[in-house]
Parts: C-alpha cells; structure tokens; sequence
C-alpha cells in the first residue's frame, strides 16, 4: 500500500510504499530520512482469537515473537464435482464387451491338440428284415341259437312245468315285456317257486349262454340259473339274481360251460324265499358257442 509523506527539510510531498506498518523512508528530493506512521489504526488481537468477519488484515501478537505478523484468511474453494464423460461411458462399454467376447471365445474354443473328440462312427444300414406277417387271428366262436319251447310264455306255461309253487306262478299280460304274456313269480312264504323249462340239447365241453329280461315288481329274491344234471340226478348250475333295484326291465346274461358228466340241461327260474318277491320275466333265448 502507499502513503504520502510530506518531507520535514524540503517540503517535498511524495508516496512511500510500506506493509502497513510504521517506518523510514527517505525522501527523493533531497535525501533526507523522513518517518511516517501507519495511517490505519491497527488493531492488536491476541494469538488463537477468532477473526471477524469481513476483516481483510488481522494482526495477532505470536508467542515466539514481540513482532505481528500479518495473516490473511483463505476463501473457501469448492471442489468441482466428478461428471461421468462420453469418453468414459465408452471405454467402459468396450471394456465390459471385450470380457464377454472373451468368455464366449474360451468356452466355445476348439480343444487343446490330443483331445480331440473322436469322430461318431460310420452308420452302416443294415439290410431291412422283411416284416413278418401278423399272426391269423383266431376265428370267435359263432354263436348259433337253441330252440327253446315257448321262450316268451305266448303259449302260457307250455314248455315249462311247476315244480314247486308257493305262491302266484302265472303267464299273463301285465308281466309282458313284448307280445301278450309274460312269466309272473310271487313268493309271499318261506317256501320258493321253482319254474323249470323244457330240456334242450347240448354238447359236454361246448359254452353256452342264456340270455333273459327280467324285473322286480316289489320284495327281493328271484335268480334265474342255466343248470346241468348228471346220472346222478346232481346239478351244477351258474346262476344270477335279479337284484330288488332292477324296477324297470333289463337283459341278464348266464354264461356256463357244459360239464363232461352231464346227462341233461335245463333252465330254472325260482324265488329264493328269504323275501316276498314278485318279479317278471320275458324274453329267453339260448346260444350255443361252436
């Protein structure tokens, strides 16, 4: 800073340089040592007190010296904040695709020499076998029908004979399925009734089947059996009852296999007398498997 000095023994006025402290300067004109003093008051603060602010020059008393010395405070700098270049986005892109290309190329590498794979083997066509002919099937059994006497009870109870009665035992018309008549069974004892038709031909060893409709008018227990007596007058018979839901008519099926012994065959028809049953039955026809 500069201060104007006016010179004691010339009279002179000239501007002396100085740190802002008191001091000497001589004078340009004629050489004279002229004093000046500080024209700002100085303000002493002692060393470690906080500065004001705003203050441009605080002078502090030190402790290792009698001389102030003059400090000025730093102004704050901010840092610049870090900003991601175009420049660097790129590098990393490159960078991050140059290891991928990298473990794509090591795990689709060819393999090191001596482990090659070996080559799959020629295929070799063996000449087509001819295709044998699929087995003949054995021809099924033809199902020819028997003739049974009076099979639908159009003609009453001829072709069939009581043998035992313990109730109702009547061809009559509420007991039709088709035509005029049906075979009607009424059993309200402990007893059974046992209706038996005619015999008819058969062949020991040979299979037949009887097929018959049925229903229950009300009670439970009425079968129908295809039976085979021999000498003896033993029977051995396959047989099916009717059960109590049957309400409507429906088509039963007796399959059996003539025995060697047997003399005769016949079917029967009979309530089993654990119930009161009445039941219709209609419709009988008997094949024999050749």
């Amino acid at each position: 800073m500069e201060t104007e000095v006016s010179c004691p023994s010339c009279g002179n006025q000239f501007n002396v340089e100085h740190d802002g402290r008191s001091g000497v300067a001589a004078c340009p004109y004629c050489g004279a040592a002229v004093k000046f003093d500080n024209p700002r008051k100085e303000r002493v603060i002692p060393h470690g007190a906080p500065p004001r602010p705003g203050t441009e020059e605080i002078h502090h008393l030190p402790s290792h010296a009698n001389l102030p010395v003059s400090h000025k405070q730093v102004p704050k700098v901010e840092e610049p904040k870090p900003r991601v270049s175009i420049m660097d986005m790129v590098f990393w892109l490159l960078l991050i695709g140059a290891v991928i290309g990298l473990a794509w190329w090591w795990f689709h590498r060819s393999p090191p020499p001596g482990k090659q794979e070996a080559p799959a083997p020629a295929t070799t066509h063996a000449p087509a076998q001819p295709t044998p002919a699929p087995p003949v099937p054995v021809a099924a059994k033809e199902f020819v029908e028997v003739t049974l006497a009076n099979p639908g009870f159009e003609k009453a109870l001829e072709g069939w004979r009581i043998v035992q009665a313990a109730g109702l035992v009547r061809a009559m018309t509420d007991a039709a399925r088709s035509g005029k008549r049906g075979l009607r069974a009424a059993d309200d004892s402990e007893q059974r009734n046992t209706i038996v038709s005619c015999a008819f031909p058969f062949v020991p060893g040979d299979a037949y089947e009887c097929r018959f409709w049925a229903r229950i008018v009300s009670g439970k227990g009425a079968t129908v059996s295809l039976q085979f007596i021999n000498a003896e007058g033993l029977a051995i018979e396959n047989s099916v009852e009717i059960p109590a839901g049957a309400k409507q008519w429906k088509e039963f099926t007796i399959k059996a296999t003539a025995p060697s012994q047997a003399v005769k065959a016949e079917i029967t028809i009979a309530t089993t007398g654990e119930g009161t049953a009445l039941a219709d039955f209609d419709d009988f026809q008997l094949f024999h498997a050749r």
